[in-house]
């Protein structure tokens, strides 16, 4: 899988060589998608170049011009790698060597396959057949939606004869989020039309959303890709805790509060979603800002360790500093030229936390450091 943005495109490469690619996006949007076969040699042959590059999984890597998401299932498992302006990792001149010289594969008409890898020698058009529709709902929270058109939705009959209360199916939500409900149906491009030409009916600029007293709903019309059977719920299960799992009860809002962060900052940040964890043997969690993240991780390692660990989240050009009597370190974003967010970790073995501002200098940097060093010091 390739995404690519400015103009966006996705292009997807089958086990079996078939690729196709387009412009993603809503019905109205009318994406165009193209078709190719590749032979088997082909398919080995653009996997190799991502084995090549050398590149590791995981890994954000600076290139010119639009972005690369990549991912790519290999012998060693499934390697994902973006290829774009860099996050708060720097890469190495060698990683930029290799990122350049994928990023020019990937762009490639031909993907960087020579004729004889190709079944087919030109793309043709592959007509979408399948489109999802998924109807979200919530209840009162008038301001969830400003761009939602005032309109008694309830009563809508939508053309397959049902209203945005039965329509399709309905399946389950994140408890605690926006919606309350979501139902979803799968339509045929045909059917799609239809139900695309009736919400332009009902109004004539803005999102596809609407809302009463009673609250609101919005529709989505998107296609549906062969690998995508359709209508599959953003509520996943919450895994249970391994025993012995170092994220249990791992919180990154609590390194840095709203309270702490009045005290330091001229313009505190405020939260904007929930916290975000991952499981595993260690484990991280991350919350998120307006100006910013702060990620926490626990990791096995002892202090000696410490410097390693922050090595591989923060890449080349780690630099270290001791304020308050512990080790800070910096990555190289805030030089001339940077591509990339400018970001501290301090190791407070099993604890590994980084703050990455959005927009900053050297001044907050050390002042963040030091905020969230008076924490640690006190929990």
């Amino acid at each position: 899988q390739v995404f690519q943005e400015g103009p966006p495109l996705h292009l997807y490469v089958y086990d079996d060589g078939f690729v196709i690619r387009g412009t993603p996006g809503q019905l109205a949007d009318d994406p165009q998608w193209q078709q190719r076969q590749m032979a088997a040699e082909g398919v080995q042959a653009l996997i190799g170049s991502v084995v090549a590059s050398g590149l590791r999984n995981c890994i954000d890597v600076p290139v010119s011009g639009s972005q690369l998401e990549v991912k790519a299932r290999t012998a060693d498992g499934v390697v994902a790698i973006s290829l774009g302006s860099g996050s708060f990792r720097v890469a190495s001149p060698e990683e930029l060597d290799a990122a350049a010289e994928l990023a020019q594969v990937l762009r490639d008409e031909d993907l960087g396959i020579v004729s004889e890898g190709w079944a087919d020698l030109a793309w043709r058009p592959y007509p979408l057949e399948r489109w999802e529709v998924r109807i979200s709902r919530w209840e009162g929270r008038e301001d969830a939606f400003s761009g939602a058109v005032s309109a008694p939705w309830p009563d809508m009959v939508l053309p397959d004869g049902t209203s945005p209360l039965t329509f399709g199916r309905s399946i389950p939500v994140n408890p605690g989020g926006i919606f309350d409900e979501e139902r979803c149906g799968v339509l045929t491009r045909e059917e799609a039309d239809a139900f695309g030409a009736f919400l332009d009916t009902q109004q004539t600029e803005g999102t596809w959303a609407f809302q009463d007293a009673s609250g609101g709903v919005s529709f989505n019309v998107n296609p549906l890709l062969p690998h995508r059977s359709g209508c599959a719920s953003s509520a996943g299960a919450s895994p249970e805790t391994p025993r012995g799992n170092l994220i249990e009860d791992l919180d990154a809002c609590a390194y840095l509060p709203e309270q702490l962060l009045a005290d330091v900052l001229p313009e505190p940040w405020t939260p904007f979603d929930s916290q975000r964890e991952t499981h595993g043997d260690g484990g991280w969690a991350s919350c998120e800002y307006w100006e910013a993240w702060v990620y926490a991780s626990r990791h096995r390692i002892g202090a000696d360790e410490a410097r390693a660990a922050v090595e591989v989240q923060f890449g080349f050009g780690l630099v270290s500093d001791s304020i308050d009597g512990r080790t800070v370190y910096f990555n190289d974003c805030l030089s001339a030229g940077a591509t990339c967010s400018p970001a501290i970790a301090i190791a407070a073995p099993p604890h590994l936390v980084i703050i990455v501002p959005t927009d900053a200098d050297e001044s907050m940097l050390r002042a963040l450091a030091a905020a969230l060093i008076q924490r640690l010091d006190q929990t």
